[in-house]
């Protein structure tokens, strides 16, 4: 088990805790220890129990718990908890924005057995009719509920990826040619349904699986692997190539390419070639692309020189400035941009004017002892609910690099939400706009944008747009990337690190940002230290010319 997934464990066990009115220092406990054990970078799996109470606020207890969570695969105290509550408040409790007191209310009061229940009675008005709610929050809760149902059953492409090589390399054991194909292959950012193309080989393994015929489709196995659903197209050494580009394409990109799905080939560039079509790469071939970029030119993950977006113990990250930043220079970047949370974030433990003041002062001096690499000063400073940024200027002026950023007050009109982002991008401040959309992959949907004016607006003011490439984010959304980029907008791809391990996110942005044919010339940390440091100046000149 991962970090994270052992966190969750405690995480779930202080909510569960909560509902039933447990002790309260224990729940605040469990949930210091969710806290603490999601943030570290070392491997925990291998700790022994005197090992783990060396993990500061860990004790005896937690220690031996964290080991029955690594053996087992569950927390024990967890499993008795659950066994006593209806499965409505565990799947509730899964639905993003809805606390424990709330969840509560809404089953005692409402007697309600399933998600598809309380969904139902907020179409029928009666979850406003409860103390604390109004019809503008039942009109939240459903489609808080909406999305939790359409999230079921949906993985990320990050969490996914162990699973495909562990199924590709299950499959190539049996002597089977095999590939991973489908929504997986074009590298979308969130995913129902694993596909995978073999040879006849592969099929005594998936029987061992226990894979079974899809009725009515022939020659496709269908099976569970880890409780996910995944799908086998089998089929002759001859046909792989063509099988393969048939299973890879969305159906609207199939369908406007009609002559390569009626020609055969050895390999998906030969059948290219005869179709008269130049080779479309994977991760491109979906409907709405009309612009494709050759591979010869398509940005590549060893290409981003620096990382941009990152944070340190100053606000919500796990490391220090120097550990993070010694971090990002062994891992072949040049550069570092130092952006903790604005002061207004007191739930990331936003930075005061203050505590930036000595956190500048920190940078210079690493600077002056740390050789060919550098660390930027900056904020992802929160963006009001006027518009305005959470610093005043005089504070900026202190700083390399202004990533503005929305955290709070997601609720607003498409207007409201626009006219925000809007002032805030007009600010001569602000350099680059963090996570437009602010959606949560499978969590939280972006909260309303009028996109087209956005990116007019960041090309007019020259704000360049983050690809958040955290797996949770990977925000700005592909679709909008070539938007972006045919208005001049440069695209950066940030790992938005608040750990050691974080600084790998990069990769999957720019996976994600290859679907939109993305290019290295369009990216800005492409740029080295000095063509980086040649952007910022160019973005203060703005301040001066306002």
């Amino acid at each position: 088990m991962t970090n994270k997934e052992i966190a969750k464990e405690f995480q779930t066990l202080a909510k569960v805790m909560e509902y039933q009115g447990e002790n309260t220092f224990k729940i605040r406990s469990y949930d210091k220890a969710y806290n603490t054990l999601r943030k570290l970078d070392e491997d925990l799996s291998s700790k022994t129990v005197d090992q783990l109470q060396e993990i500061e606020g860990i004790g005896k207890a937690i220690s031996l718990k964290i080991r029955e969570v690594i053996d087992t695969g569950k927390l024990p105290l967890l499993e008795r908890y659950k066994a006593d509550l209806p499965e409505v408040v565990l799947n509730l409790m899964s639905v993003r924005g809805l606390g424990v007191k709330k969840v509560k209310q809404l089953v005692t009061e409402l007697e309600i057995q399933s998600v598809g229940e309380l969904l139902y009675a907020a179409q029928e008005n009666r979850v406003a009719e409860l103390k604390g709610f109004s019809q503008k929050s039942q009109a939240t809760l459903k489609n808080q509920l909406e999305f939790y149902q359409r999230s079921l059953g949906q993985g990320r492409y990050a969490d996914l990826r162990p699973l495909v090589d562990s199924i590709l390399d299950q499959l190539k054991e049996t002597g089977a040619t095999v590939s991973e194909t489908g929504a997986f292959r074009r590298q979308m950012p969130t995913i129902k349904e694993l596909s995978f193309v073999a040879t006849s080989e592969a099929t005594s393994k998936l029987n061992e699986l226990e894979f079974k015929a899809v009725a009515g489709k022939q020659n496709q196995l269908h099976g569970k692997v880890d409780e996910f659903d995944v799908l086998v197209h089998i089929c002759k050494q001859q046909d792989f190539a063509t099988t393969l580009l048939n299973t890879t394409g969305s159906a609207e990109f199939l369908a406007n390419h009609t002559s390569l799905t009626t020609t055969s080939g050895a390999t998906e560039e030969e059948v290219f070639a005869k179709a008269e079509i130049d080779f479309i790469l994977p991760a491109q071939r979906e409907g709405t692309n009309t612009i494709f970029t050759p591979q010869s030119e398509l940005l590549l993950p060893n290409q981003i020189r620096g990382v941009v977006h990152a944070h340190s113990t100053y606000s919500d990250g796990a490391t220090s400035v120097e550990v993070l930043a010694k971090a990002c220079k062994k891992a072949g970047y040049e550069y570092l941009t130092m952006t903790d949370h604005s002061k207004v974030a007191t739930y990331a433990n936003g930075v005061s004017v203050e505590r930036l003041r000595e956190q500048c002062l920190e940078i210079e001096a690493l600077n002056q002892k740390l050789k060919d690499f550098h660390i930027f000063k900056g904020t992802e400073c929160d963006i009001m609910r006027d518009g305005s940024l959470d610093y005043d200027n005089a504070t900026l002026d202190m700083l390399d690099i202004v990533i503005a950023s929305v955290h709070s007050v997601l609720r607003m009109s498409k207007e409201d939400a626009t006219e925000r982002l809007l002032t805030a991008i007009a600010n001569p401040y602000t350099m680059m706009l963090g996570h437009p959309t602010g959606r949560i992959l499978l969590s939280r949907e972006g909260y309303p944008l009028n996109m087209e004016l956005i990116l007019d607006a960041c090309a007019k003011h020259n704000v360049a747009i983050e690809v958040n490439a955290s797996p949770y984010r990977l925000d700005l959304d592909w679709t909008f990337v070539r938007e972006a980029v045919d208005r001049g907008i440069l695209i950066s791809i940030n790992p938005d690190a608040h750990s050691l391990g974080d600084i790998a996110n990069i990769e999957f942005g720019v996976l994600a940002a290859q679907k939109a044919g993305l290019r290295q010339n369009e990216c800005l940390n492409t740029r080295d230290t000095a063509g980086f440091e040649a952007w910022i100046n160019e973005q203060k000149a703005k301040r001066h010319a306002a």
